[in-house]
């Protein structure tokens, strides 16, 4: 549950809470605590640039499949 993970393309959201990162799945973490609360593999290829809505309560991850698949960073559902 560490910041180490190989990943395409962190990103940190507008209030610095959070720290996303594609790659072969979509992992978030605590920026302050480090721990991960997200490490998802649904979509079905490599995962690109995570992009954070500027209010930072949503997180959309493009998966190379052509999915989209958007969070919400209050529940990560």
């Amino acid at each position: 549950n560490n910041l180490r993970a190989i990943g395409l393309g962190a990103t940190v959201s507008p209030d610095g809470r959070w720290i996303a990162c594609g790659g072969p799945a979509v992992h978030v973490w605590d920026a302050a605590t480090g721990r991960r609360v997200l490490a998802d593999e649904r979509h079905l290829k490599f995962v690109g640039q995570p992009a954070f809505r500027p209010d930072g309560k949503f997180l959309a991850t493009p998966g190379g499949d052509g999915d989209v698949a958007v969070w919400d960073t209050a529940t990560w559902q």
